[in-house]
């Protein structure tokens, strides 16, 4: 699945730290592990909490005990489910980032969560068909490009030779 640019994360997580003290960022595969804190330097007023698997109680605590920030909290592992997160009611009042590009295009688009499976076939569908379309029209440019060479050198061959 395509991932957003880093400077489009930053804005994204910027926009949702207006209205939001806490932005959850679960990133299961670890895509952004290397880069995370450069992305959190960058961003307005915002603290960011590296969230450890199996200790949600122990973030929550600390994340309540300092109630004057803002925090991204930053988990490299998947979202745990309802009933072993302890953090759920923070994330209820709270926002969820993620930086898969079909969640963001679900929404802007302002889809139900529900219709996100919908979305990824229609994207898995397409984007190969787009870059098909792509490389075929830059292969073209190629082979036109290459035409116009070999046209240019036979003038030139001409043109010498007489």
């Amino acid at each position: 699945m395509p991932t957003l640019t880093t400077d489009k994360i930053i804005a994204k997580l910027n926009s949702y730290f207006t209205d939001n003290q806490y932005v959850f960022w679960y990133d299961d595969k670890q895509e952004f592990k290397d880069i995370i804190d450069s992305i959190a330097q960058r961003l307005s007023s915002v603290k960011l909490y590296k969230a450890q698997a199996n200790q949600q109680f122990k973030s929550k605590i600390d994340l309540l005990n300092d109630s004057e920030h803002k925090y991204l909290i930053y988990a490299p592992y998947k979202r745990p489910a309802i009933q072993e997160n302890y953090l759920t009611d923070m994330e209820h009042y709270s926002k969820l980032f993620t930086a898969d590009a079909t969640q963001v295009i679900l929404e802007e688009l302002q889809l139900p969560e529900n219709q996100l499976l919908f979305v990824r076939s229609i994207i898995v569908t397409l984007v190969p068909k787009l870059e098909e379309q792509i490389l075929l029209s830059i292969g073209l440019i190629l082979l036109i490009r290459h035409q116009k060479r070999v046209l240019l050198l036979q003038l030139l061959k001409q043109k010498s030779s007489i």
